[in-house]
């Protein structure tokens, strides 16, 4: 697995296209098996096959999106009527492979390149020495304690003179600097929330089960990948890289987003 491909000069992350792929594909199913989903073998592991398959790919070079892959998943059988019994079965299925991946990590750590990576960002989080991880939150968390409640103003922030990529991983903790914790902070968390609502009322519009499940799953997706930056950003979550959908400078991510 790469986390980056060039073919013919263009560079992008071919996990970005098989989030949206693997969406349509899990809504498409659970609307097809959506009479035999209190089947765990016939109606639900077809479906976990393509997931696993698909999260296990992307894990190595990037393990927060196939984290957040994963649970948007899960999500989805559970607003298509998966039952209790199997969606326990199928958190069980994931905390195995978690579980997993940590021991092979920790017994080899050249089977996953980025290992290193991911214990430093947990260790971080956890208040240990977490490298340049835990600089760029310190960074972030100034830039949010200087933006105070009102805002100031763009072009008023000073963290993009020290802050590492501040277009990308922490906008968030940047915007708060420039507009304040109620403009910048809460508003921007409102409008992603005001897109995941118009998702949802796209869903439950849609005639057909396959295109609700589809709504709500891409607009899960783009919510939840905000809701983890932003958390990362004021130190709720470990650092994980993603970017804040149609607000981080990006390529792929762009493109797919749109």
């Amino acid at each position: 697995a790469r986390r980056w491909v060039d073919i013919a000069g263009f560079r992008f992350q071919p996990s970005d296209i098989a989030k949206v792929a693997l969406v349509a594909y899990v809504a498409r199913m659970l609307d097809r098996n959506r009479l035999i989903l209190h089947d765990f073998r016939d109606g639900l592991q077809p479906i976990l096959l393509y997931v696993v398959a698909t999260c296990a790919l992307i894990l190595p070079a990037d393990f927060s999106t196939s984290a957040i892959l994963g649970v948007v998943c899960f999500l989805l059988m559970a607003i298509a009527g998966v039952s209790g019994r199997n969606l326990a079965i199928t958190a069980g299925i994931g905390g195995v492979i978690i579980i997993g991946v940590i021991s092979l990590g920790a017994a080899a750590p050249g089977l996953f390149p980025r290992f290193s990576t991911w214990v430093a960002r947990a260790t971080g989080f956890l208040g240990g020495k977490g490298g340049s991880d835990s600089t760029q939150i310190d960074f972030a968390l100034q830039a949010i304690h200087e933006g105070g409640l009102l805002p100031q103003g763009p072009a008023s922030g000073v963290s993009r003179n020290a802050m590492p990529v501040a277009y990308a991983d922490m906008i968030y903790a940047f915007i708060i600097e420039e507009w304040g914790l109620i403009l910048g902070g809460f508003g921007l968390v409102l409008l992603y929330l005001i897109l995941f609502s118009r998702a949802i009322r796209i869903g439950t519009r849609c005639p057909r089960p396959f295109g609700s499940l589809l709504a709500i799953g891409l607009g899960l997706m783009l919510t939840l990948q905000a809701m983890v930056n932003m958390g990362v950003a004021v130190q709720l979550l470990p650092m994980t890289g993603q970017p804040l959908p149609l607000v981080s400078m990006g390529g792929t991510s762009i493109v797919v987003t749109c």
